[in-house]
C-alpha cells in the first residue's frame, strides 16, 4: 500500500490544518500589537489607598508620556503638539488641528530643545 499522504500518513508529527496556521498568525498579531501599545504607555500614580492611576501615551512629536490615553486632542504640556490622531499618522498632512505637519513641528521641537542645552 502506497501511503505518505494526508494526516494519516503514519508521521511521527501532526500535521496543522490552514485554519490552525491562520489562527496562531492572528495570535501573534494580536500579541506584537499589544507588546507594541505596553511600550507606548506609562502609568503614573498609586494603586493603593484608593488613588487613581493615570495612563499616560507618548506624544507624537516630543516622545515624553504626557497625553492621557482613550483621549483625543489633548495639547501636550511639554511641546504644546494636539493629539490628533490623523496627523499623527500623517507626519505632513496640515489638515488636522495642529497649523504644522507633525515632521515640521517634531523638527522645531528638537531644534529649539538642542539649543536650550
Amino acid at each position: 500500500m502506497m501511503g505518505g499522504r494526508g494526516r494519516d500518513s503514519g508521521l511521527i508529527g501532526r500535521q496543522i490544518s490552514i485554519e490552525e496556521v491562520q489562527m496562531r498568525n492572528r495570535v501573534t498579531g494580536i500579541i506584537k500589537e499589544n507588546e507594541s501599545l505596553r511600550t507606548n504607555i506609562m502609568a503614573i500614580g498609586g494603586g493603593g489607598g484608593g488613588k487613581s492611576i493615570l495612563l499616560l501615551k507618548k506624544c507624537a512629536c516630543c516622545g515624553e508620556y504626557t497625553i492621557p490615553i482613550n483621549t483625543e486632542l489633548v495639547e501636550c504640556p511639554n511641546c504644546g503638539w494636539i493629539d490628533d490622531s490623523y496627523q499623527n499618522k500623517h507626519k505632513d498632512s496640515l489638515f488636522g488641528k495642529n497649523p504644522q505637519t507633525l515632521n515640521q513641528a517634531r523638527k522645531l521641537y528638537f531644534e529649539k530643545s538642542s539649543n536650550n542645552e
